[in-house]
C-alpha cells in the first residue's frame, strides 16, 4: 500500500523541516515545502498541498515568523492524520 510509505515520508521530511526551522536554512525549509506540496497533491492531502506550498512561498520570501507558524500548523496536522485500517 502506498498510503502508509507516504506517510512514513511524510513524517520524515516533516522532521528535516523541524531542523531546517530551528536552523534558520530557508533554502532547506522552500525546497521541503515543494516536496511535500507536490507529493501531497499526488495522494489528494489538500491541507498537506496547502500549508507546504505557503512554507515554500515564506521561506523564498524569507518570512522566517510566517515559516515558524506554518511549520508548527503543518506538524499539528500531520500529528493528527490517522490511516484507516486496510
Amino acid at each position: 500500500p502506498l498510503m502508509p510509505r507516504y506517510m512514513e515520508n511524510l513524517r520524515t521530511n516533516m522532521a528535516a523541516m523541524a531542523i531546517a526551522v530551528a536552523q534558520g536554512d530557508l533554502d532547506r525549509v522552500r525546497d521541503l515545502g515543494h516536496l511535500m506540496k507536490g507529493t501531497g497533491s499526488s495522494f489528494g492531502c489538500d491541507a498537506v498541498t496547502l500549508l507546504s506550498g505557503l512554507l515554500e512561498e515564506s521561506a523564498r520570501a524569507g518570512r522566517r515568523d510566517t515559516v515558524l507558524s506554518l511549520e508548527r500548523e503543518l506538524e499539528d496536522y500531520v500529528s493528527r492524520i490517522e490511516l484507516a485500517p486496510s
